[in-house]
């Protein structure tokens, strides 16, 4: 699953695809999202716009799934592309 709107690195659904591969028991994985800060030549609104999102998402939801993490479950997948593997689930 790829969010719309989303650019994967080159490689990123490789990756995710690889771990999946080499880990049976592993029911799903995820990459994590980074904000695009590249300007086009010029400092603009939208760049602190971007800003805040990225501060927000950093603050508010890596904490959460750090601790799920730590007792075993995660209730979702924190990324804008995942994989899953019924099988495992």
């Amino acid at each position: 699953m790829l969010d719309i709107g989303t650019k994967a690195d080159d490689y990123a659904i490789t990756k995710l695809m690889k771990y999946m591969v080499n880990n049976d028991n592993c029911g799903g994985c995820c990459g994590e999202i980074e904000v695009d800060f590249s300007t086009h030549g010029s400092f603009d609104l939208s760049y602190c716009v971007k800003a805040a999102q990225f501060y927000e998402y950093k603050l508010s939801h890596s904490p959460d799934k750090l601790m799920e993490s730590f007792f075993g479950y995660n209730s979702v997948l924190p990324g804008a592309y995942s994989l899953f593997k019924w099988d495992a689930i």
